[in-house]
């Protein structure tokens, strides 16, 4: 087993937190990573692993933390679903079309940024993240 394998393989079997990333590559591989849930696939499971490979895709300028790049899409996109729309009402706003709503620059800088603990049910702690995500807001004003 490689030394990135046995590293990647120790991070996601421990408790120990995921390092944070760059906030634009994060921002890139979040779209990468919708996209693929988005596409047409035969079942779920492929079509996460579409996700996966095109989230390991993107983040191949920051190959040391590829697992890194797609733990915190899994996790962002659990937050999303446990909250739902409406927690995120304030950092969403409207592009081209009527139904479609983009998040803003600070919740995906929170997402790079803000302690992921490590494990293979990686989870965003939803206070932490939020009040994150309002400094992050404020400092960008």
């Amino acid at each position: 087993m490689g030394t990135r394998l046995r590293e990647t393989y120790r991070r996601l079997t421990s408790d120990e937190p995921y390092p944070a990333v760059s906030a634009d590559l994060m921002k890139l591989t979040w779209m990468r990573y919708m996209a693929g849930l988005q596409s047409p696939a035969p079942s779920n499971e492929r079509r996460f692993q579409r996700a996966v490979s095109r989230v390991r895709y993107a983040a191949q300028a920051d190959l040391r933390n590829q697992w890194t790049y797609v733990a915190r899409c899994y996790a962002f996109r659990r937050l999303i679903q446990e909250i739902g729309f409406e927690g995120f009402r304030e950092w969403l706003t409207q592009e081209s079309g009527p139904d479609v709503m983009v998040f803003n620059d600070a919740v995906l800088a929170a997402v790079a940024t803000v302690p992921l603990r490590g494990g293979t049910d990686a989870r965003f702690v939803k206070v932490e993240f939020l009040a994150a995500v309002k400094k992050i807001a404020s400092e960008k004003q």
